[in-house]
């Protein structure tokens, strides 16, 4: 049986408010009030313990994803596979990605075919974040060594914000370890990378639209457009946060 969405956010939840303690807490830009997913995003960074600048960033993200909608319940591809109240606009080539990402993972043996129905992986993208099942849990959950755990694994998880925050933080952590963002140690570079990876560190018509659509993005939610040119402030490994807490009490 699935486990429900809101109690995988309850079970993360309380492990994330162990990074509290160390940073300044963010406050919602006034011009997002009233727009809870954007609440929701700053509430679990400031529980998470994010630096400022790691909340405007996740901010403007899903800005341009949502459309500055911030409803964690939007995605991009088909119904089909997708959870009955997600919002789906048609889009066949992000269910093409989704379904890509699915049967490259498998045919390399990185995830199991059997965790959930090939349906719910491939529908598309979803959540805060716009995020495609496969591509993020494979790539943040096999640090766990739980890979293989269907109440971890589960592709509908990327509608949950808090599950979806901690998605997008580690997403940034991995894509730090490319060669194409250490060449440049930007925000407006690790943004390069969420399209592709292969375009950080590149400078061309695509990445520099992509940085643009960045500053908008930054300015239309009450931050600093030159924060895309400053290095990201440090933060811990979020495995070391969420494994003991989240993946050692459970079973």
């Amino acid at each position: 049986m699935r486990l429900p969405i809101a109690i995988i956010a309850a079970v993360a939840g309380a492990a994330i408010v162990a990074g509290s303690s160390s940073a300044k807490a963010g406050t919602l830009p006034s011009r997002l009030e009233g727009l809870d997913g954007a609440e929701e995003i700053v509430e679990i960074s400031n529980r998470a313990g994010l630096p400022e600048d790691w909340i405007a960033f996740l901010l403007a993200k899903s800005y341009v994803e949502t459309g500055g909608k911030f409803d964690p319940l939007l995605g991009r591809g088909r119904a089909n596979g997708a959870p009955l109240n997600a919002k789906i606009n048609k889009s066949q080539s992000e269910q093409a990605s989704a379904e890509r990402a699915w049967d490259r993972l498998v045919e390399q043996g990185r995830l199991n075919p059997d965790l959930w129905p090939r349906e719910s992986w491939i529908f598309g993208s979803g959540g805060l974040f716009a995020l495609i099942p496969a591509s993020v849990l494979v790539g943040t959950y096999e640090k766990s060594g739980m890979e293989d755990d269907p109440k971890i694994m589960d592709p509908w998880s990327v509608f949950d914000p808090t599950i979806a925050v901690f998605l997008a933080i580690d997403y940034n952590d991995r894509l730090m370890g490319w060669a194409g963002y250490k060449s440049e140690k930007t925000w407006g570079n690790l943004y390069k990378g969420w399209k592709q990876p292969s375009n950080m560190g590149k400078d061309n018509d695509t990445t520099q639209r992509s940085v643009q659509a960045f500053r908008e993005a930054l300015t239309a939610t009450g931050s600093n457009p030159n924060l895309a040119d400053r290095k990201p402030t440090p933060i811990p490994d979020p495995m070391t946060v969420i494994r003991p807490l989240i993946f050692g009490g459970m079973s």
